[in-house]
């Protein structure tokens, strides 16, 4: 999928905030890996929620 700058962006910060680690880290990956580190977060979350 192809992602706007915006949404790249929303998941970056995510993700340094996630992971602590800076937002530079991740500026070299690619979409599909930010969007794979992205959704394992968002379930991570969802099942220490559930729990």
């Amino acid at each position: 999928m192809k992602y706007t700058q915006s949404d790249r962006d929303f998941m970056i910060a995510a993700l340094s905030e996630s992971e602590s680690k800076p937002i530079e880290y991740y500026k070299n990956m690619g979409d599909e890996e930010i969007e794979t580190r992205y959704e394992a977060i968002i379930i991570n979350e969802a099942t220490e929620y559930a729990k």
